[in-house]
């Protein structure tokens, strides 16, 4: 079950770093990392997820 878990919030941290980045709004960097963080998260999880599917 805990395979699952990053995926929502990873996906909603995207979402929300890429609506951060569209604009002339202040903290652009800080939605940039953001945006990062949650890709990497959502790989992570993807990871986890091969790597219980092959054990």
């Amino acid at each position: 079950m805990r395979h699952y878990l990053a995926f929502p919030f990873a996906l909603a941290g995207l979402a929300l770093g890429i609506v951060g980045c569209v604009g002339h709004r202040r903290g652009k960097l800080l939605a940039v990392v953001g945006a990062v963080l949650s890709f990497l998260s959502l790989g992570l999880g993807m990871a986890m997820l091969v790597g219980y599917a092959l054990h």
